[in-house]
């Protein structure tokens, strides 16, 4: 990836706290969710929402509904960052 393209460490900070579970007063993530946090923006890039949520739940069967909430949240939610401010994104 070349520098134009690189997320920021905010979207990969947001990506994580959602994937972790973000609620009122939670400012950051887990270590974990930090860390797959690059993983999740490359597969929320396709728009593969059914991929997406594998990987958050983290099994290798169906998402659970809450994961997959949380995929549709980093789907939607990063789209309309990466729009407003030119970032590549999904």
């Amino acid at each position: 990836m070349s520098a134009t393209t690189e997320p920021s460490a905010k979207l990969l900070g947001e990506v994580a706290l959602i994937a972790c579970g973000r609620r009122k007063g939670k400012i950051r993530s887990c270590p974990s969710c930090e860390s797959k946090a690059p993983t999740l923006l490359n597969i929320a890039r396709t728009g593969a929402i059914d991929a997406l949520a594998a990987a958050i739940c983290g099994g290798t069967k169906a998402a659970c509904r809450d994961c997959h909430d949380k995929a549709q949240i980093i789907l939607d939610e990063t789209a309309e960052r990466c729009a407003a401010c030119g970032e590549a994104g999904p």
